[in-house]
């Protein structure tokens, strides 16, 4: 049979119930510990607001550098679109001009 059945309590049931403490100086850490909850409890929601605040931030440097370099990307497609096209020009410009040159007459190979 368990303590609970036997109607002795356990240990969890009298978690209110003062703890009486071994020394001095765990009296004193007790205290310390108490008086600590608050500041703790603070210090966590600061921390999770400073958490969120350094996520946000983060977020918004790389969204913001994401559109710098896609913006610098668009003008660079631009500016490689128009060198296509006026790549396009010299090579035909070139094409006519070979067309229009003569052939090179060859010479026989000389026999000494």
């Amino acid at each position: 049979m368990s303590n609970v059945e036997q109607g002795q309590p356990t240990p969890g049931i009298t978690a209110n119930v003062p703890v009486t403490e071994v020394s001095p100086a765990a009296a004193q850490a007790r205290m310390i510990v108490d008086a600590m909850k608050d500041r703790v409890a603070e210090n966590r929601v600061s921390d999770i607001k400073l958490a969120i605040a350094g996520f946000a931030t983060v977020l918004f440097a790389f969204a913001g550098g994401y559109l710098l370099i896609d913006s610098k990307l668009a003008k660079l497609s631009e500016k490689l679109d128009a060198f296509a096209v006026s790549n396009a020009k010299i090579e035909t410009k070139l094409d006519d001009l070979i067309a229009r040159i003569p052939p090179v007459p060859t010479s026989p190979p000389r026999r000494n």
